[in-house]
């Protein structure tokens, strides 16, 4: 696999933009190459912090990664672009392998479950048969992107100074599930995990801004602060193996609803897309 950076920090496979089962698939590679994992986590923020503005607080453990970097012997030629990927000696092409063996297993051992049943008024879901608890962020704000894609913020307390953390989620119950974390400054944040990114500013009780997906172009929306049941809201973490599930659902104030989950890269604790259901 060719991957290099191109000149807008992005990082692209065989010049096409990372797809987002090809993240997937790098990020389980992080078992197999610490060469790729380096490379992914390059191009990766704290855009999955369970700990991050006034969501419920969770427990996530983290596996550290080494960063060794290796010793050539004095003399030794440059090793080829597709050999000793990383300090065990394990070339590219094995450890490419590798990491695809181990997201075939993974998707053949785990189904991937269906979007439950969910309204503002549940305080837990079913999902696989057991019963989750669901809770709602605080400090919230919701609007529309386009008639499917919905957006939802929360905003830790205190920032009506311009500063607190941010959680961002925008979702169309489809193809599309982004969840953002990060830091307002000044009344402005720029969320960013190198696939999607989301822009914002607040002006009064609005937050607008804009959601750039992945090959698209930039998206503008409005949100305004909840109402009634509306906001933003998430499901107790299912864990399938390795790979961690977070459910979240985007309320409006009308009652319309968009959901869908995020996987947990088991090694870097960075959100990932997740495989559809069989």
């Amino acid at each position: 696999m060719n991957i290099q950076q191109s000149p807008d920090g992005m990082y692209v496979r065989a010049n096409q933009l990372l797809t987002r089962r090809s993240v997937l698939k790098l990020g389980f590679g992080l078992a197999g190459s610490a060469t790729l994992g380096l490379t992914l986590a390059a191009c990766v923020s704290d855009s999955d912090d369970e700990e991050a503005a006034a969501e419920p607080v969770t427990t996530d453990d983290e596996a550290a990664l080494d960063d060794e970097d290796d010793e050539d012997d004095e003399g030794a030629p440059e090793p080829a672009d597709d050999t000793d990927d990383d300090q065990s000696g394990m070339s590219r092409a094995e450890a490419e392998a590798e990491y695809e063996q181990y997201v075939e297993e993974w998707l053949e051992e785990y189904d991937m479950f269906e979007m439950p049943d969910f309204s503002p008024d549940m305080s837990e879901v079913e999902i696989l048969g057991d019963s989750y608890d669901v809770w709602p962020y605080e400090n919230t704000w919701v609007g529309e992107v386009t008639d499917d894609l919905f957006i939802a913020f929360s905003i830790s307390e205190g920032y009506s100074d311009g500063s607190g953390e941010v959680s961002a989620y925008a979702c169309d119950s489809g193809d599309t599930s982004v969840y953002l974390t990060g830091e307002l400054e000044d009344g402005e944040a720029e969320l960013d995990d190198c696939i999607d990114k989301i822009e914002l500013s607040i002006n009064g009780d609005e937050i607008t801004g804009t959601l750039t997906l992945q090959d698209s172009e930039p998206l503008s929306f409005v949100a305004l602060p909840s109402e009634n049941d509306a906001g933003l809201y998430r499901a107790e973490t299912v864990e399938m193996g390795d790979i961690e599930v977070t459910t979240r659902w985007v309320v409006l104030s009308d009652g319309r609803v968009r959901g869908a989950r995020k996987c947990r890269n088991p090694w870097t604790g960075d959100c990932m897309w997740c495989p559809v259901p069989k």
